[in-house]
């Protein structure tokens, strides 16, 4: 009887021993159904919100604005090397590979089509003032500047160029149109554009304006526009509303000459992100100490980012963000603040003290688009000209250094003499007639001669990195 007993007890517990786990299971399993159904509920929640919230025309504009900071950033060659770590587990699947491919052919595709709507062409701003002896040196100056990115224009198949030239005497527009008319650019509008590109010529598009069309305050003309040193200096910096329908363009003195590539140089808004608006050179490279009293001169005594500030006479300007930022009322409000408290301010101060507050604003342009006296005279202070297989791209004649007398000069003096007319085109003529005769000047003049005094190591320099490309 005891045995029975404990035979069916030993059968109960055999059947709870079977059942308890089935139980325990079959609890947590509808606790994680209860979850999921939870996790589902919630993520059903987020995506109609998602839905509500973001329409198809922000997504959009959220996948554009990414490409364009591709676009900006990258150019086709880099953006393939960037993707390719994702691939590189992946590189022996045939399906990864061809995925990749075309990944990165869309990609490249997207960034040639932002970067096209800036259209092929090379946008100028310029400002040509002066009265007395004074103006006709800026003139001629003005004058061997446009024909040198008309040279570089033609060397590197640039199909357009355009000017927007600011004049403080409008009869000086006969002048330039009559010069432009002589190296072969009529002025006339019988021959459509690409009926001239077809005759292997870059096509070239004149605006002119007065100053006074510029809206700078009133209260501020006379010190801004007609001051005695600094006359138009500041005419640049309210380009944004005088030039309404312009997106970007780069303002050069008058004493500047394009040795290099000059849609290499304008291209230096592709390199800006989506903040920037505004892009220049270091006045000197901040390991330049050799010129105290000019950096004392510049920014002695205002706030500025570098030891030596930037240069205001070589300008990369997004006119568009400007114009959106406010650039001019700022601008306006700076000067009114800082020029209580320093004589003869220059347009220079007042860029560095703008930029200083505002550094996202500023994209900082290496030195071999912006290459002045003070890169070479006394030793070499540009080692990115050396990096660049073009050399030194543009060459600025501040402080008179196109003068007789300074190293700067020879390259002004050529470009000056170079008999440039419709008949010499060929970049084998203007190799032969303009670069070469240049290289040679710097090579073998005599060290002794009046051009070369004090130049040292610049003379070398500039033999050296001027047009490396063609020898």
């Amino acid at each position: 009887m005891i045995n029975l007993k404990k035979n069916n007890l030993s059968r109960k517990f055999k059947v709870l021993s079977f059942l308890f786990p089935l139980l325990i299971f079959s609890v947590c399993f509808s606790g994680f159904f209860a979850v999921s159904q939870q996790l589902k509920s919630a993520y059903n929640n987020i995506l109609e919100k998602a839905t509500v919230t973001l329409n198809p025309t922000q997504l959009s504009a959220t996948y554009n604005t990414i490409l364009e900071e591709a676009a900006i950033s990258l150019n086709p060659q880099q953006i393939s090397s960037s993707y390719n770590p994702i691939f590189e587990k992946g590189r022996e699947d045939e399906v990864s590979m061809q995925y990749q491919k075309r990944y990165d052919m869309r990609m490249v595709e997207e960034v040639k089509s932002i970067r096209a709507k800036r259209g092929n062409k090379v946008v100028i701003g310029i400002v040509t003032c002066g009265n007395g002896r004074d103006r006709q040196l800026y003139l001629d100056e003005t004058v061997n500047m446009i024909k040198s990115v008309l040279i570089s224009a033609e060397i590197y198949n640039v199909p357009l160029v355009e000017f927007h030239h600011f004049l403080e005497h409008p009869e000086d527009e006969k002048l330039f149109r009559q010069k432009l008319d002589e190296m072969g650019y009529p002025n006339d509008r019988k021959n459509s554009t690409s009926e001239r590109l077809e005759r292997g010529k870059v096509n070239v598009r004149l605006n002119f304006y007065s100053i006074l069309n510029v809206r700078i305050p009133r209260q501020f003309v006379k010190q801004m526009i007609f001051h005695p040193r600094f006359r138009c200096a500041y005419v640049r910096f309210y380009f944004p509303s005088a030039l309404p329908k312009v997106d970007s363009l780069i303002y050069m003195d008058g004493d500047a000459i394009i040795t290099g590539n000059v849609m290499q140089v304008f291209d230096q808004f592709s390199k800006m992100n989506s903040r920037q608006m505004i892009g220049a050179v270091n006045d000197m490279e901040p390991e330049n100490d050799r010129f105290p009293d000019k950096t004392e001169w510049v920014v002695g005594g205002i706030p500025h980012l570098t030891r030596n500030g930037f240069n205001s006479g070589i300008l990369w300007m997004n006119l568009t963000r400007m114009r959106e930022f406010g650039w001019e009322e700022r601008f306006t409000r700076v000067y009114q603040d800082y020029s209580r408290n320093i004589a003869d301010t220059l347009d220079q101060q007042i860029l560095n003290i703008l930029v200083y507050f505002n550094p996202e604003l500023l994209f900082v342009v290496p030195c071999q688009f912006n290459f002045g006296p003070a890169s070479c005279e006394g030793g070499f202070f540009c080692r990115a000209a050396i990096e660049d297989p073009l050399g030194i791209q543009l060459i600025h004649g501040n402080g008179f250094s196109f003068k007789q007398g300074r190293p700067l000069h020879g390259v002004y003096k050529h470009f000056e003499q170079f008999y440039y007319t419709r008949n010499s085109y060929s970049v084998d003529y203007i190799k032969d007639n303009l670069l070469k005769p240049i290289r040679s000047w710097y090579r073998y003049s005599n060290s002794n001669s009046v051009e070369t005094v004090g130049s040292g190591k610049c003379m070398g320099t500039l033999s050296r990195m001027l047009f490396p490309n063609f020898f």
